[in-house]
């Protein structure tokens, strides 16, 4: 295994996982960004660049496999809107791997991530990132087993909450990040609206207060694209202008 004496090695493969993603080869991409976590695990982390790349990375991923089973299961279907059994045994198998999937990088995520993170930012971007490989496993359950996934994935919610709520301020791009994700989270999967965007609004509130507190460029910049993806966030599912202030 390659170590962080061989700089090369992470140059190398972050270069390859980037011309990867820009033909359209995500599934090659993400093996380029494991091979960059094994290298440097335990003896440092991923920079917040890197880790941003990841997250890119491993969403287009997973967006692409659940592209591939709508856009069959659209045009698997005849005239009156049935699919054949040829149809929906090939459903299932792209979805049986998406599943696996899932597994497979929720359990590298936590193994290789969350185990070995140095520090409070980098620990609630895995925890998120791990509950956000989760979301697509609760959109691939049959409807009577959504519930029970969606709590399993509240539950992961909570665990990455506290660790922000205790040891990271809301000048933090992780704990905005996760903000906004669980607002999308109870507004799209759970379809509790009011709850996603009662989150939104507190995270803006508390952000637009500490935000003149932060001087690093590459982290303001992240901050405040994300406090501009909480606003698109409410002002798409209030319809209207919003005072924070007053969250």
């Amino acid at each position: 295994m390659a170590s962080t004496s061989n700089p090369w090695f992470r140059e190398k493969n972050l270069h390859k996982a980037k011309i990867a993603i820009e033909v359209g080869r995500f599934g090659d991409s993400v093996q380029f960004m494991m091979e960059i976590v094994k290298s440097v695990v335990p003896w440092t982390e991923l920079s917040l660049s890197e880790r941003n790349f990841l997250y890119t990375v491993l969403m287009k991923f997973f967006e692409e496999l659940r592209q591939a089973l709508n856009d069959h299961n659209f045009r698997s279907l005849d005239s009156d809107g049935v699919q054949s059994e040829v149809a929906k045994f090939y459903s299932n198998d792209i979805k049986e791997q998406m599943i696996d999937a899932c597994k497979e990088m929720k359990q590298f995520i936590y193994r290789w991530l969350v185990l070995s993170s140095r520090s409070a930012e980098a620990t609630v971007f895995y925890l998120t990132l791990n509950v956000d490989v989760s979301c697509y496993l609760v959109e691939l359950q049959d409807d009577e087993d959504v519930q029970t996934m969606g709590n399993a994935v509240i539950q992961a919610y909570k665990e990455a909450k506290g660790v922000a709520k205790t040891r990271l301020s809301w000048a933090s791009p992780a704990r905005l990040r996760l903000a906004l994700h669980m607002a999308e989270f109870y507004t799209e999967i759970l379809q509790t609206p009011e709850k996603g965007v009662k989150i939104a609004k507190k995270a803006l509130a508390r952000a637009d207060a500490v935000t003149s507190t932060v001087s690093e460029e590459e982290l303001l910049n992240e901050i405040n694209e994300l406090k501009s993806k909480l606003r698109e966030y409410v002002l798409l599912w209030t319809n209207d202008e919003v005072s924070f202030r007053s969250v």
